[in-house]
């Protein structure tokens, strides 16, 4: 069927913005012996940094690094299990033949070819994932000779939806590795397993959903920076420079007790290697941020408790 070159994991951003464990990294990309894809920070998109052309030496595919085209891949959660996969190429490789696939568990399907439009009609689909597990959206480059052929891949995982105890809501942190943020949520439909760059970390824990659910309670809010994409997650009800209100995501406990005895954290971080990044880092302790690049938030660093 498809010939595949070898490939192994490289991490997609810099350790500092990992986080010590509890939860796997949110997203890698892979490479092969020819070609390592990243994320290019500038415009949102996956980017391949090579581009294949056609060639009969050895019969084999030949590459050009002289002329980069980019591979771009859009997952977007669209609800009730359904995600909606677009990708197409910005160039066309030489003389070669491009389609894209989806695999997974219990899951093969054909999203499209990219040739002679590859820059005009992006290819879509939106498929309902149900089976968790490690999914991949494969691009094949086939030379009009058959003289060889090149694949990539671009991993994302699905994860079963998590169940809060009766009653209850969960705080679920989610990793945008394009921009380097951070977001909290407690509706899993917001984002489920990955949306629009955003993907699942882990649940920091379990909240109420409204203030009467529970004696001694307190709502924590969520705000967004529509200028940094930011989100901004605490106990604190105001102004905040730049961030407008978003929405209250549940009510979390005042003080530290049996029931409630996770404390939540925030830290920052504000910009690394002169890239801008306003990351707010929500976790729960002994997790902490790798490195020395964050800093503790100053307005309100433990801002309330989660079972």
């Amino acid at each position: 069927m498809k010939k595949i070159l070898p490939i192994v994991y490289v991490l997609l951003f810099v350790f500092a913005l990992s986080c010590k464990k509890e939860s796997s990294p949110s997203q890698t990309s892979e490479t092969n012996t020819k070609n390592t894809i990243l994320i290019d920070k500038s415009t949102f998109v996956y980017k391949d940094t090579i581009t294949v052309k056609n060639s009969t030496k050895d019969g084999k595919l030949s590459v050009n690094e002289a002329t980069p085209s980019k591979i771009i891949v859009t997952i977007t959660y669209a609800g009730s299990n359904k995600y909606t996969i677009t990708v197409h190429i910005d160039k066309n490789p030489g003389n070669s033949i491009v389609s894209y696939f989806l695999e997974g568990p219990n899951t093969s399907e054909n999203i499209g070819n990219g040739v002679p439009d590859y820059d005009t009609s992006p290819r879509s689909g939106t498929f309902t994932l149900t089976t968790p597990g490690n999914y991949y959206v494969e691009g094949d480059w086939q030379d009009e000779t058959l003289h060889g052929d090149l694949t990539y891949r671009f991993p994302f995982t699905i994860y079963a939806p998590p169940q809060p105890p009766a009653g209850m809501i969960g705080f679920y942190r989610y990793f945008n590795p394009v921009n380097g943020q951070h977001i909290v949520t407690s509706n899993w439909e917001e984002l489920a397993s990955t949306s629009l760059n955003f993907n699942f970390e882990k649940v920091l824990g379990y909240a109420y959903p409204d203030a009467s659910s529970a004696a001694g309670l307190k709502p924590i809010y969520r705000y967004y920076n529509s200028a940094s994409g930011s989100h901004y997650t605490t106990d604190q009800y105001g102004t905040f420079t730049g961030f407008v209100y978003e929405k209250i995501l549940g009510y979390a406990g005042i003080n530290q007790s049996a029931g409630m005895s996770k404390a939540l954290t925030k830290w920052y971080l504000g910009s690394i290697d002169n890239r801008i990044i306003d990351d707010h880092f929500v976790c729960v302790p002994p997790e902490v941020p790798l490195g020395t690049v964050y800093t503790q938030d100053k307005i309100d660093f433990i801002f309330g408790y989660v079972q």
